[in-house]
């Protein structure tokens, strides 16, 4: 079971927001991202490989850095 705040009663509702918002971007972002870095990838666009999962990992590590508060 992963503790999102958002799930947890009495958890403080900034908090809960801020996981919640976090969550979802990764769910709605992330899929489009994952097949922009593989059309990237069949062009050999180098660059825009690299800006795509620069994004993926901010996404993934704002998620991170709020479970662990």
């Amino acid at each position: 079971n992963i503790p999102y705040p958002f799930l947890l009663d009495g958890s403080d509702p900034g908090r809960t927001g801020e996981c919640l918002d976090a969550a979802l971007g990764v769910l709605v972002e992330g899929p489009a991202l994952e097949a922009a870095i593989a059309a990237a990838t069949e062009r050999f666009d180098i660059e825009e490989q690299a800006r795509l999962r620069a994004r993926r990992d901010e996404l993934d590590n704002r998620l991170k850095a709020l479970m662990r508060t």
